[in-house]
């Protein structure tokens, strides 16, 4: 009988789902952000903030956000 090769990220296939982006929801955004999910919702119906939906909910890729982070967090030098 063969030995059985146990399932882990190592073996491949079986976990390469696990490589997909993780999708932030737009209320936990909104708290990272000190903002209402009113205005997370703004950022993205004005294009600031590329987002996705999924089921009817608005999902935001972590490298998005980073990105819109940077675009808007303000610096003492300016």
């Amino acid at each position: 009988m063969p030995k059985k090769i146990p399932l882990t990220p190592a073996t491949g296939a079986a976990f390469a789902y696990a490589k997909l982006p993780r999708l932030i929801p737009i209320a936990l955004i909104a708290a990272h952000l000190s903002r209402s999910t009113r205005s997370v919702r703004w950022y993205i119906d004005d294009g600031k903030l590329p987002a996705v939906e999924l089921n009817g909910r608005l999902l935001v890729r972590p490298e998005e956000l980073a990105a819109f982070i940077a675009r808007h967090e303000r610096r003492d030098d300016d």
